[in-house]
């Protein structure tokens, strides 16, 4: 009869303990996947750029155009343009998003009836063999191994999903400061610079074209028409991928991508030097000036995302700036156009000799 009463206890604890799970991750909703249900005052805290929350609206929203790609694109491409009007996009940019979280990423959405564009945002580094998938992906409906029941149950009972729901509370409750976007530009630069440095000095590329033209051949599948895009950086990143002696290999992966996408999608290259990337930040009005378009030397402000995507749709460019931002590239025209950057590079090495010394200083000693 006691056991019989310690088990009813114990059942009745484990009960409680579920339930209980399920109200706090339901109203919580620490991934924004439960909008019906949830409270309406943690919305600002949620996590709405997690491979969960970008999965989810991937499957539920009906959107035409799908912007694929790393933070770049999360913090640097709006979806309000002129050029997706009369369409519904979707940013599905993912913190370091690497070769098999692209596959993933552009399987799901090449899945989805309603895709018509696929913009896929190619990075560099994406393609280091070193860089492993986030778990937060593998526990997304971007992940193959993970059907809809398993999906639903972790979101509303696990304990991982709990974790995230005490994040969110958390963080609800400290006092968020706003910083200005010219704050301390220098140090952030000073930061890109050390970063990019340790990345490019043990990077491990892998080639693109196999997994591209299996994406590519995917969307041809689904009637899909796809823009493949090289986001920029500020030249002190290219001047500390030449010194690590990474440029040839940066000319190989873009003349692969080049290749295989030929006939299958549109390329454009603002992976480059212009008036937009050759900003010299030694000085107060150049920081100034950075900070306008970017956030650091590698992600991009919306404003000059809104310079992309003018450039992709043959628009004047919003900024008012001068129109030499990014290039459209064919294999007919990829060796012209590498040897144009090539010779910027140099003549900007030349010509910027005291800018490039003061980067160089910036960085690891």
């Amino acid at each position: 009869m006691q056991t019989t009463r310690h088990n009813l206890t114990f059942m009745i604890t484990a009960l409680l303990i579920l339930v209980g799970a399920l109200v706090c991750n339901v109203l919580v909703d620490p991934f924004a996947i439960h909008p019906s249900w949830s409270l309406d005052g943690m919305d600002e805290f949620r996590k709405r750029r997690s491979a969960i929350h970008r999965g989810d609206r991937v499957v539920r929203g009906g959107f035409d155009v799908h912007l694929v790609g790393t933070s770049r694109v999360a913090n640097g491409i709006p979806i309000d343009h002129p050029i997706f009007s009369g369409r519904r996009a979707v940013n599905l940019g993912l913190r370091g998003l690497n070769r098999d979280e692209l596959e993933m990423v552009t399987q799901l959405s090449c899945s989805v009836p309603t895709t018509r564009q696929l913009y896929l945002f190619l990075d560099f580094f994406s393609f280091d063999q070193r860089l492993q998938a986030h778990a937060m992906t593998q526990r997304s409906r971007f992940s193959r191994h993970y059907n809809a029941v398993d999906y639903h149950v972790d979101k509303w009972l696990s304990e991982a999903t709990l974790r995230d729901s005490w994040e969110v509370i958390l963080r609800s409750r400290q006092d968020k400061q706003r910083i200005a976007a010219t704050a301390d530009v220098k140090h952030i630069a000073v930061r890109s610079l050390r970063n990019y440095d340790r990345v490019y000095s043990k990077l491990r590329l892998a080639a693109p074209a196999p997994i591209l033209r299996e994406i590519l051949a995917n969307a041809a599948a689904n009637d899909i028409e796809v823009q493949i895009v090289f986001l920029p950086v500020h030249v002190a990143l290219l001047d500390v991928l030449r010194r690590a002696g990474l440029w040839e290999t940066l000319e190989n992966w873009k003349r692969d991508i080049v290749v295989a996408a030929e006939g299958r999608a549109k390329v454009w290259d603002f992976f480059d030097y212009s008036s937009r990337t050759t900003i010299r930040f030694d000085t107060v009005g150049g920081l100034q000036d950075l900070a306008r378009g970017f956030i650091d030397l590698a992600h991009i402000r919306p404003e000059l995302g809104m310079v992309v995507l003018d450039t992709i749709g043959g628009l004047t460019p919003s900024d008012g700036g001068a129109n030499d931002f990014g290039r459209q590239v064919s294999a007919a025209t990829v060796e012209e156009h590498l040897l144009r950057i090539r010779n910027d590079a140099e003549t900007f090495e030349a010509e910027e000799q005291v800018f490039l010394e003061y980067v160089r200083q910036l960085g690891p000693s």
